[in-house]
């Protein structure tokens, strides 16, 4: 049972978050459709560091592919690795926790939206991307949580997806204030 061993309860992510709601983005506006050059902060892979489960990450990634796993000894050394590192070491994880696919999009959620709403560089950044259509697009053939090859529209886009509605949140936050 994890718990609360490092201070969050990852049983919190028992199903996927609704990403089907509308995503609101403008179609006039140039889209992104590779997190490269200027968009490069938008990747997993960029190093931000994040506090989750009362560990520092050097990036999502990191935390993300540590998460496969309900070992906290796991999660530990994973923080010290960099994010190609833990993408190599995240595809060798045994026992991966037996919920992952119910599970991943909530942690992938909670993630992004922890180095966007810590991060205030990050933050805006992410707003000065005003209303544009965000896609993940690659060419290691993700279709998964982005766009394959880059602007196709082939793929679930799901980073871009959780990139976009969390860019809203944040807007919608700061016209509360």
């Amino acid at each position: 049972m994890l718990g609360n061993t490092y201070g969050c309860d990852i049983s919190l992510y028992t199903s996927k978050v609704e990403l089907e709601r509308i995503v609101l983005y403008d179609t006039t506006q140039a889209p992104i459709l590779v997190f490269q050059g200027p968009h490069r902060f938008l990747s997993n892979f960029y190093p931000a560091s994040i506090t989750f489960c009362d560990i520092e990450w050097p990036s999502v990634e990191t935390a993300y592919q540590a998460m496969k796993s309900l070992d906290p000894a796991v999660w530990v050394t994973f923080s010290g690795m960099t994010s190609v590192q833990a993408k190599k070491a995240g595809r060798r994880i045994v026992p991966m926790r037996p919920d992952w696919e119910d599970v991943k999009v909530g942690i992938m959620c909670e993630l992004v939206w922890i180095k966007f709403s810590t991060i205030p560089s990050l933050q805006e950044q992410l707003l000065a991307t005003n209303m544009a259509k965000i896609e993940e697009g690659n060419s290691h053939r993700d279709r998964i949580w982005g766009v394959c090859p880059p602007g196709s529209g082939l793929g679930q886009n799901l980073l871009g997806k959780i990139l976009m509605t969390i860019r809203r949140r944040i807007r919608l936050m700061h016209l509360s204030n």
